[in-house]
């Protein structure tokens, strides 16, 4: 798929301008947000209100 193809190569532009070390650190961090409590949904009372789909 172009779109993942393009992301990929932001993605890999972006950590190849930190250090090794830097880099591992970054990712590291990064995973542990994403599993973490941030990655949990809130609990609301309303569903998010989405755009009209056409």
């Amino acid at each position: 798929m172009e779109s993942r193809r393009i992301v990929d190569g932001v993605h890999a532009d972006a950590l190849a301008d930190l250090a090794e070390e830097d880099r591992a650190c970054l990712l590291r961090v990064l995973g542990r947000l994403a599993e973490g409590p941030p990655a949990v949904p809130a609990e609301t009372s309303r569903p998010a209100r989405r755009a009209r789909q056409q």
